[in-house]
């Protein structure tokens, strides 16, 4: 999921867009999803923690900051619209998720700015320009990945 989001701590924070990406969940929480995760690869790892508020809304929060996230597929693909709880402005981001075959490994593209630009007046205009440059390979910058940490 989601992202959820630059080097990790960048991952999440300073979301671009003041509008979700769906108006509501496309679909109901993943459990497979749940639990804490620890960044991949880095010296000083980011710590991502995915919980379930309700049937469709998870709360994550990495490194001390929380999100409400939801699945907000687009043309066949697992997207996320992830809100920031830490500020007044409470904007969004969108995150494509991939999880591995096993759920051990999670992977998070957070949607560029450069693509669907930060002005985006709808949901619906932010699902045409998504589903519109899926084959751009600049709509997703680069994957932070996430293992799941032992229970």
């Amino acid at each position: 999921m989601a992202a959820l989001v630059a080097a990790a701590c960048a991952l999440l924070a300073g979301c671009d867009f003041n509008v979700p990406l769906t108006k509501t969940a496309t679909q109901k929480v993943n459990t497979q999803l749940l639990g804490n995760w620890r960044e991949q690869g880095e010296k000083d790892p980011d710590l991502l923690t995915i919980r379930q508020l309700d049937d469709t809304t998870y709360i994550a929060t990495i490194n001390g900051d929380a999100y409400r996230v939801y699945h907000s597929d687009v043309a066949s693909r697992a997207l996320v619209t992830v809100q920031n709880l830490n500020d007044d402005e409470r904007k969004y981001c969108y995150y494509l998720w991939e999880l591995s075959p096993g759920g051990a490994e999670l992977t998070l593209r957070r949607v560029s700015p450069k693509v669907v630009p930060e002005t985006v007046a709808s949901p619906e205009n932010a699902q045409q320009l998504i589903a519109a440059n899926l084959d751009n390979p600049k709509l997703f910058v680069e994957p932070v990945a996430f293992v799941r940490e032992k229970r």
